[in-house]
């Protein structure tokens, strides 16, 4: 609509978009499961979703210009926290005050937002968390991979799967496009040592 905006995605599972001029939350929109956001652990433990690594990590949201989207990959790994009956703080000493386990599964989401309203055009699942860099093209095409090593290439107006290709390796970084005598190039890094 033309509003000068500022759109970030979080932790939470959440993207949040705000208007630069009044500070006002313009939309909150969910990208992947959320369970009980805001619950305390307990002792025997609680399901928690997004988990410790989930949410929208290293890469934010990518604006399609054309299309009027913001594209935003999330990842989707629910873990079980617990909490000691008795926590003491030592001074020096790592303290998460409690314990996490993460559920063997773990997935990624694409959601493709309107970028005045938040509204979810189309959302597409992904065999690994999604925590590449997503690069919207002129051409109508939408570039990125997942941490299962899937590179794959998007209609950035339905999310339809153009291409898709298996790599060696989980896909973390950014994925850029360049032209070079005429001829148009992708390139990504494939392979990633992080936690995920």
């Amino acid at each position: 609509k033309g509003e000068r905006m500022v759109a970030f995605g979080s932790k939470d599972g959440y993207v949040y978009a705000i208007n630069r001029e009044t500070l006002q939350r313009v939309f909150k929109t969910q990208v992947t499961t959320i369970k009980n956001a805001g619950v305390a652990p307990t002792a025997e433990g609680i399901e928690v979703c997004p988990g410790p690594l989930g949410g929208v990590e290293w890469n934010g949201p990518a604006l399609d210009k054309q299309n009027g989207t913001l594209v935003v990959g999330s990842v989707d790994w629910c873990a079980t926290l617990a909490t000691p009956e008795e926590f003491r703080y030592q001074p020096g000493q790592f303290a998460l005050a409690g314990t996490f386990e993460f559920h063997d599964s773990s997935t990624g989401w694409l959601h493709a937002l309107d970028a005045s309203t938040g509204e979810v055009r189309w959302k597409r699942q992904t065999a690994g968390p999604q925590v590449a860099g997503i690069t919207p093209t002129a051409g109508g095409v939408i570039f990125s991979g997942d941490m299962a090593g899937n590179f794959f290439a998007l209609d950035s107006e339905t999310g339809k799967t153009l291409y898709e290709t298996k790599v060696t390796g989980g896909l973390a970084g950014g994925v850029i496009t360049y032209m070079r005598d005429a001829k148009q190039y992708v390139a990504f890094v494939s392979g990633n040592v992080s936690r995920l």
